[in-house]
């Protein structure tokens, strides 16, 4: 086993670093295709010690746009788990900085000793002395702010509920034959206290779906606008003004501010008189109106204070009769429906190149916007891969 003398990664050691020749990079490349290039090498593994936009900015501006193998293959190739690669030199040999999703690893010569918190304690001493080269870079970059996509966050969610309730649908007991004996009565006790509490999630799932069911759709034409919206549209007062739009304007109006529509969203159409239809009942639970007509399970006739039933309920029916055929799950499934039949009708009158984009767009868990040039876009996939540099090959 060959010992190497330990080198203390310094200031006099950063000033040393360089940029690699062309034939000097690509005399070393076919040496990053072997899993074992980076074993057997000191490893900095990096968080927050420093901003990855700090860091990039400061190589960047020492030593030109980043050549390193993996910032130029494919991001594709290894699943967009690298972000970019720096390789360069010192006289003890490569240094590499690799960008990952979740870390930046910093790997140093063997023999030389270096923590993280060291490391970017050297970096940042030699920030001031880069600064104009650092913001200039940074003046270079496009800035977007990334948010989680309201309509995909809620399509999610709403997957969900409606999953659990179908479970809970299969299982619930929806009825139970009237006990006639103490012994009777007590398993009757038993079997309530179990399916009491599921038929009152089951109503709240399904509730929650239909109250959810119009915000998807006002999430979708909002992030209609966003990305489409025409540039008169945009001027003042703008988007905001879109936004506070009454739903069914909104709608009407569609192809007027958003230049991608090839004919206007009919108000007429089916699609559009159901969701009209939903959108009032989900007005009626939101605003707790009392509908009597709608919500009744049951007709009872009175004598003076002595009711006289229109049909017989057992205890079980009649304990549970009213939370089960208050939000069932049929109606639940049928204004997802619904909402699904509305947007794909509004996808239908507009460009089939854009449409297409939207749907990655709804289809995108974060998006990103960039305030500067008033753009939406998708950075990431939805699933964010890791790797060990080792074993990438």
């Amino acid at each position: 086993m060959t010992n190497y003398r330990e080198i203390a990664f310094d200031g006099s050691k950063l000033a040393l670093l360089r940029r690699p020749t062309q034939a000097e990079f690509q005399a070393e490349e076919p040496k990053y295709r072997s899993r074992l290039i980076f074993k057997e090498r000191v490893k900095i593994i990096l968080k927050n010690e420093v901003r990855p936009v700090d860091l990039f900015c400061y190589l960047a501006a020492r030593f030109g746009e980043p050549l390193g193998f993996f910032s130029l293959v494919p991001r594709e190739k290894f699943k967009e788990a690298f972000n970019w690669h720096f390789h360069l030199y010192l006289p003890e040999g490569s240094v590499d900085i690799l960008s990952l999703n979740f870390r930046t690893e910093v790997y140093l010569p063997r023999g030389f000793v270096c923590s993280a918190e060291g490391f970017t304690k050297i970096l940042k001493a030699d920030f001031p002395n880069q600064y104009t080269g650092i913001s200039k870079v940074k003046g270079e970059l496009t800035k977007w702010d990334s948010f989680l996509n309201p309509y995909a966050q809620l399509w999610e969610s709403s997957q969900l509920l409606i999953e659990r309730a179908r479970v809970l649908d299969a299982n619930v007991r929806k009825n139970m034959e009237d006990p006639d004996s103490p012994a009777e009565a007590e398993r009757f006790a038993e079997v309530f206290n179990v399916h009491y509490p599921m038929a009152i999630e089951l109503s709240g799932l399904c509730l929650s779906v239909r109250m959810m069911c119009p915000v998807m759709v006002e999430s979708f034409l909002n992030l209609l606008f966003l990305s489409f919206a025409s540039d008169e549209a945009r001027k003042a007062p703008g988007l905001e003004d879109l936004y506070r739009q009454n739903l069914d304007v909104k709608i009407k109006e569609l192809h007027q501010r958003c230049d991608c529509f090839v004919s206007p969203v009919d108000w007429a159409a089916k699609p559009c008189r159901d969701f009209d239809q939903l959108r009032s009942r989900r007005n009626d639970l939101l605003h707790g109106n009392v509908r009597p007509a709608k919500q009744k399970f049951e007709t009872v006739y009175m004598w003076g204070n002595t009711p006289i039933f229109t049909q017989v309920l057992g205890p079980y029916q009649r304990a549970l009769g009213s939370k089960m055929a208050a939000y069932p799950l049929e109606e639940a499934e049928g204004d997802l429906a619904i909402v699904e039949a509305f947007i794909t009708y509004v996808m239908s009158c507009m460009r089939q190149d854009v449409a297409g984009e939207m749907e990655n767009i709804l289809g995108s868990i974060d998006l990103a916007y960039d305030h500067g040039r008033d753009k939406l876009g998708i950075l990431f996939s939805n699933v964010h891969h890791d790797v060990k540099v080792d074993e990438a090959f």
